[in-house]
């Protein structure tokens, strides 16, 4: 089963969108988040991951491991950035 983090800037978004995303994917991944305050490096060792904010990456992505997909999706999923999660499922035979 492959790994999914959040990386979001508080409980609550990172909350919502843990519920979204695993609405779409949750029996073919883990989904996990952490606030930017809590996040350490082996949290960031997983298959994608998921910024809420530009800001959020900025601050985050001098730790994320080389060779980590990541997609900075806002506070929710917008449909239209629901593509650049689609391939990662097509990559890992999901559907």
């Amino acid at each position: 089963m492959k790994k999914i983090h959040i990386v979001s800037l508080g409980h609550t978004t990172g909350s919502a969108l843990k519920q979204q995303i695993e609405s779409f994917v949750g029996e073919y991944a883990n989904v996990e988040y952490s606030t930017l305050s809590e996040v350490n490096e082996t949290d960031l060792v997983c298959d994608l991951l998921v910024y809420t904010s530009d800001f959020g990456y900025e601050s985050a992505k001098h730790i994320q491991p080389d060779g980590i997909d990541s997609i900075v999706a806002g506070r929710v999923i917008n449909h239209k950035r629901l593509e650049k999660l689609l391939p990662f499922l097509k990559e890992h035979r999901y559907f």
